[in-house]
């Protein structure tokens, strides 16, 4: 049984990215506009607002290269119940920017940094200028001291790491001196990048989250970056309604029964092998 509303709705307010990461597909995604319009904006909160909502403006951009964001941390913060969760690469996290969004009622804020030492982040992460991310990301901890209920995460992708070291020099820097939550993750295969064969698990996913583009249209999952498995289109209908739609309950369906190579875009995933979270 699916709940009657997502727990999480995870929008694309732009597609603008500083960076040109090898492990990222926004390099290659298209949309007629690069932004979300105020007024879809406004649709997704006002479908959704007093329900307990976690909300994640980001998909295959950088949320902060998006000059409205604060404005929309602070929207979707009227709603006393709402959660608001970012992820960024922190380029453009400046002081300014940090100060703002924790005073917005930011809850969550995720960086990527992808190592210890520069080498190291220049390779995961080419086109970034990684020393302003740290300085960047070092400033807006110090900030988020003086709001103890907002949660900062540090994110690494380890497999970038040189050794064992990096990875202990890492965790000492942002979560000893910093207080951090620092986690490490794997790399995982986009679908679509090579896998041949389809897994029978079902997705964590599709039960209780749902994913938006920047011009509306609604996808399966947040790595459908090309916009392969298009379910709805809240320009013309409600967030609620491609929620409990015919086309979502296909697919979920399909999943539960193991029948995954029968969703084009998941016959080729194996991001949750073993459907977990």
């Amino acid at each position: 049984m699916y709940p009657p509303m997502p727990r999480v709705i995870q929008f694309e307010t732009t597609t603008i990215c500083g960076g040109n990461c090898p492990h990222c597909p926004q390099r290659s995604v298209k949309r007629a506009e690069p932004t979300m319009s105020i007024d879809l904006i406004l649709k997704i909160i006002e479908g959704t607002k007093g329900t307990g909502t976690i909300y994640r403006p980001f998909i295959a951009g950088e949320p902060l290269a998006d000059e409205r964001m604060v404005d929309i941390v602070r929207m979707l913060k009227e709603d006393k119940t709402a959660t608001v969760e970012l992820h960024s690469n922190g380029l453009f996290l400046s002081s300014s920017t940090g100060m703002r969004l924790l005073d917005a009622g930011l809850d969550v804020m995720r960086l990527s940094i992808d190592g210890h030492w520069s080498e190291t982040m220049e390779k995961a992460r080419p086109g970034l200028d990684n020393r302003r991310v740290v300085r960047n990301a070092e400033q807006f901890l110090r900030y988020a001291r003086d709001y103890p209920d907002v949660k900062v995460e540090v994110r690494m992708i380890a497999d970038y790491a040189r050794d064992e070291e990096e990875k202990k020099l890492y965790r000492d820097h942002w979560e000893w001196r910093y207080g951090a939550n620092v986690i490490f993750t794997s790399l995982y295969n986009w679908p679509w990048t090579g896998q041949a064969e389809h897994i029978s698990a079902s997705c964590p996913k599709i039960n209780d989250e749902m994913f938006i583009l920047c011009d509306g249209r609604v996808v399966l999952c947040c790595w459908d970056a090309q916009a392969r498995a298009v379910i709805g289109d809240i320009t013309n209908t409600s967030v609620l309604d491609v929620w409990n739609g015919k086309e979502l309950a296909r697919c979920r369906r399909l999943l539960d029964q193991g029948q995954r190579d029968q969703i084009e875009l998941c016959s080729r995933c194996d991001a949750y092998t073993c459907g977990d979270d």
